[in-house]
């Protein structure tokens, strides 16, 4: 009745108000303005108040036609630019007049939420108005919104299926009877394109036809203009599949005998075509896009969990009984992280095949994966503000590389399903949300409320309510009891400074649709997590452990973790963990912290407690993380300590069945144990009736994240290759051979210094060249550019020309691709790069099993590391000035996130040796008196490696001696703004400097 009451007053005001109030203040005196001027301020007013006319009378036209439809059920008439006005018109229309509908479609209180399928009654519905239509079966929890959005991808279509069934109530939100049938006229699916994916591949795929493709590009026509180019991340519409006879049923892989049109109509065209990319299609037709993209998703989300009813299951469902069929997204989704293959896997190498990085990693999600990389981006920063001149950090080796281009091409993915105008990742953008949370119920008046669970898809995220929020952000939308907010308003919205509203958020795991489900560990005072016979368990509270260290969202957690592998546990974040091997003595800390809590409580929630500015760190949050086996005894002493309290403490730990009720209950397979035997059922966790796919990492992914860690955070150097110390006296006689492709390591880890050409410096180049040091780029070629795929065709043209004489194998491992589109990849770089004038290839086959660039192929990194050849120590002012010039930027500028994983050790060692160059160039520059020469050469180092202290403390010396007091006042302050954003201490050489230059001298030290 309240919200009734609340929705017509809000349309009456909005209805009533405006009018009243332009006609009581708005400028209508046209007679008065006798010469009609720029400056005359009333002109102004009167295009304002015309301006403010029109849009109350266009808000007006849109509650009549709003009102016209409510009152006619008839379908609404449609009129462009009235799309918004109408959709909240609607909305309001429907919650204040909702109590006109038959009380026989009031249906009764709806049964505890539960994620379950929507089910689609067996037969089609006849009439001649009914083709395309299906009959759907209400279940707890359905009501308009959630179908609208699940049948036509947009909840404000509810109105659609209101129209088909006349006698429906017309209140969205209002719960449906159980057991009613409502006719879907004309369905769609919502499907998010993914790397590889074609018009033609995705009807193939979900249609069972890959001539479809005209009907997908028709529903799509606002968004494809051509149907040859889609992006990643774009959410397709599609025809619902509707057999006849059976209804609703699910597309079907194509068997393993039956050949692919569109495959081979693409392999026609090219031979070697790479299933991570969508082929060239033949005129008028789209190709088939091989690779195997995951599944549409087949359940509305950003709704609450009341809404929820049409959700995707992760695992397959059973055979459907009769007069049921479960929706197409049960059907087909492979499980997410366990790629399932599919029906015409044994036959298809490329469609089903997951992609190398995924093989890799797979069990890591794209959230995990992108708070890793951040986390190891940011120690590397970190790291390399403290390196000495001369001096290099041990980079990983190969192993490492591979596993951290992997995790750089799935956090790229939650990137970019972030959407394709943000520049923050998907986790930073999760933590923004949060933020704006907190800093909403931090407000007088207002008060934190517990969270039910998170859902986080390519669309946004929605945080679903234990009760009423008492507050919403601006930006986020209001569903019941849920606040959801999209990427691209959650970019756009301005970041606030305080704490998050959920810092312990951990993924649960991933729904067959692709969204991941989130919940909030302070929720559970002791977070049981049980299996049998212990498998997975370690690999779940490893994906736990990872997610609490690294997200950007859990900053102010401490975290206890009781492990044998202390390691692991402070490679993520050292500062804010802390390790414990015993116990009882991780025991005996929680209870004392408990108990101290309990003392200082105050009344209030401990969540209000933490959002008081004067209060945040005391009541921090605290969590205690048990890798190692809990006893019985030990679980009960741990349960009354923490469960019920609230005081912002709680324990993550494995558990039996016997020794305690679990929260999440794991259920893991083992794999096949032999080849060709069925495949086992994907790993499924199940909490609070929410059953999916959980996050696991690996032993092998959880060594590999802990190296990662370690050389991130090493402050041991070795000396670096540019900078050689005096040779001590050799035994010659005691040298043994080197072995055999030594010599060819050390020219591949420093781009073949021997073999580059003299001439290369001087005059005019001939052949292609490659410039690495800033933007990306592939000049002087005597082909022309590949239509598509041209960035990857310059990536694998640096790795040939960084790993000369490799194999195909060994590229293809390093740069985690397909062999399928290296192929392809490596024939269109051929024929880009052309031939020389005598005729040969500057990339010749590998007749002998290595790939060879020819030596004509240049790249202004090799001659950079001519021009330093021999030491910065030892090279006059001139060299290093001329290798300063070829830097155009940071090394690799432009290289997108998840691409170019393999080249950290050269863009670490490019941007070193850039820093090492300037530093010792503005010193000579400066020792000679030269401060124009010490200012550019500072300055253009610094574009490669921003903000560095060293070269920041050239340039304030060089302002100094050049009596520029101001600038180097200037440059003195962002040096120490630098330092302080980043929680690091200045060099000493530094405050020396700062000291000298504001001070005039230095402070007495004794």
């Amino acid at each position: 009745m309240l919200r009734r009451i609340l929705a017509a007053a809000t349309l009456l005001v909005l209805v009533i108000a405006p009018p009243l109030v332009l006609l009581r203040v708005g400028f209508t005196d046209v007679g008065a303005i006798t010469v009609w001027t720029v400056s005359d301020v009333r002109i102004l007013l009167l295009l304002l108040t015309a301006l403010a006319w029109a849009a109350w009378a266009w808000w007006a036209l849109a509650v009549a036609i709003e009102a016209a439809s409510l009152v006619g059920r008839r379908p609404r008439l449609r009129l462009p630019a009235l799309s918004l006005p109408r959709a909240l018109a609607a909305t309001l229309l429907a919650a204040a007049f909702a109590s006109a509908a038959p009380a026989a479609h009031a249906a009764p209180a709806p049964a505890p939420a539960v994620v379950q399928a929507a089910r689609v009654l067996e037969q089609p519905v006849a009439g001649p108005e009914a083709a395309g239509s299906l009959v759907h079966l209400v279940r707890a929890g359905d009501d308009l919104w959630s179908l609208a959005a699940h049948y036509y991808g947009d909840g404000t279509q509810w109105r659609q299926i209101v129209a088909a069934n006349p006698a429906l109530a017309t209140d969205p939100l209002a719960p449906l009877v159980v057991g009613e049938k409502l006719i879907i006229a004309d369905p769609v699916r919502l499907v998010t394109v993914q790397r590889g994916d074609t018009l033609s591949g995705i009807a193939l795929r979900h249609l069972g036809d890959a001539h479809r493709w005209p009907e997908i590009h028709a529903l799509n026509a606002s968004r494809i203009q051509d149907p040859d180019v889609i992006d990643i991340g774009w959410t397709l519409r599609l025809p619902w599949v509707i057999a006849s006879g059976t209804g609703a049923a699910a597309p079907q892989a194509p068997d393993a005998g039956v050949p692919d049109p569109a495959r081979e109509e693409a392999d026609m065209g090219d031979q070697s075509q790479p299933p991570q990319e969508a082929a060239a299609a033949a005129p008028g037709t789209p190709a088939q896009g091989p690779d195997a993209a995951r599944e549409e998703r087949g359940a509305p989300r950003g709704l609450p969990a009341e809404a929820d009813v049409p959700a995707a299951e992760a695992q397959a469902p059973d055979a459907a009984t009769p007069g049921e069929a479960s929706t197409p997204a049960e059907a087909s989704t492979p499980a997410a992280g366990v790629r399932a293959p599919d029906a015409g896997a044994a036959s298809d190498p490329v469609q089903g095949a997951p992609a190398p990085a995924d093989l890799l990693i797979a069990g890591v999600t794209s959230l995990a994966a992108a708070a890793i990389v951040g986390g190891i981006g940011l120690q590397r920063r970190l790291q390399r503000h403290s390196r000495p001149v001369g001096r290099r950090f041990v980079q990983p080796g190969e192993d490492l590389s591979r596993y951290e281009s992997a995790l750089q091409q799935a956090g790229a993915g939650a990137a970019a399903l972030a959407g394709e105008r943000t520049t923050s990742g998907r986790d930073e953008l999760l933590a923004r949300a949060q933020r704006l949370l907190a800093d909403a119920w931090r407000r007088p008046g207002q008060r934190a409320v517990p969270l039910a669970r998170a859902t986080v898809d390519d669309q946004g995220v929605a945080f679903a309510f234990a009760e009423p929020p008492s507050a919403a952000p601006a930006g986020f939308a209001r569903i019941g009891d849920t606040l959801a907010i999209s990427w691209e308003q959650l970019a756009a919205s301005p970041d606030v400074d305080g704490p998050a509203a959920f810092p312990a958020l951990v993924t649960l795991g991933r729904e067959a649709s692709g969204a991941h489900v989130m919940l909030d560990a302070m929720e559970s005072g002791v977070l049981g997590i049980a299996c049998r016979a212990e498998q997975g368990r370690g690999e779940v509270l490893s994906a736990i452990l990872i997610e609490l260290g690294c997200a950007p969202w859990a900053d102010e957690l401490e975290l206890l973790v009781v492990t044998g592998d202390p390691d692991f546990a402070r490679a993520t974040a050292a500062s804010r963990i802390a390790t414990e091997a015993d116990a009882a003595a991780a025991l005996a800390r929680i209870e004392t912290l408990a108990r101290a809590r309990a003392e200082g409580a105050d009344g209030r929630s401990w969540r209000d407690r933490r959002l008081d500015p004067d209060l945040t760190d005391a009541w921090a949050p605290v969590i205690v993380l048990w890798e190692q086996p809990l006893g019985a005894d030990d679980l009960g002493r741990l349960r009354a300590a923490l469960d019920g309290r609230g005081d912002g403490l709680a324990a993550i730990v494995g558990v039996d069945a016997p020794a305690g009720a679990a929260d999440w209950t794991l259920t893991w397979s083992p794999p096949a144990p032999a080849t060709g035997a069925p495949p086992p059922p994907p790993p499924l966790v199940e909490a609070g009736g929410i059953s999916v796919t959980p996050q696991a990492v690996s032993d092998d992914t959880r060594a590999a994240v802990t190296g990662l860690f370690a050389l991130a955070t090493t402050t041991s150097t070795e000396p670096a290759p540019w900078w050689p110390e005096e040779e001590a006296d050799m035994d010659i006689v005691a040298i043994e051979p080197a072995p055999e492709g030594a010599q060819q390591r050390a020219e591949v880890r420093w781009s073949r210094p021997g073999s580059l050409r003299g001439d290369t410096l001087a005059g005019e180049r001939i052949g292609p060249r490659l410039h690495l040091l800033g933007p990306v780029e592939l000049t002087g070629c005597a082909g022309d550019p590949p239509s598509r795929a041209q960035r990857q065709c310059v990536e694998y043209c640096a790795w040939l020309h960084l790993h000369p004489g490799a194999s195909p194998q060994q590229m293809g491992r390093s740069l985690l691709v397909a062999e399928g589109t290296r192929r392809s990849n490596l024939s269109r770089l051929r024929t880009w790069l052309g031939s020389s004038d005598a005729g040969e290839l500057y990339l010749p086959d590998a007749y002998s099993g290595r790939i060879w660039l020819s030596e004509d192929v240049t790249s202004d990194w090799g001659d950079l590391l001519l021009l330093t050849s021999g030491g910065l120590n030892a090279l006059p002012l001139d060299r290093l000035l001329a290798a300063l010039r070829l830097v155009r930027g940071a090394p690799l500028a432009d290289a997108a996130p998840g691409q170019w994983g393999w080249a950290e050790e050269l863009r670490a060692d490019a941007g070193a040796l850039i820093r090492d160059i300037g530093v010792v160039a503005a010193r000579r520059a400066l020792e000679d008196g030269d401060m124009d020469t010490a200012r550019w050469a500072a300055g253009r180092a610094l574009v490669a490696a921003p903000d560095d202290e060293l070269l920041m403390v050239e340039r304030i010396r060089t302002e100094h001696r050049a009596g520029r007091p101001d600038d180097a006042r200037r440059l003195v302050q962002r040096v120490t703004r630098t330092a302080r954003a980043l929680g690091l201490d200045l060099l000493p050489e530094t405050v020396d400097v700062c000291q000298q230059v504001v001070e005039g001298r230095l402070r007495a030290r004794n």
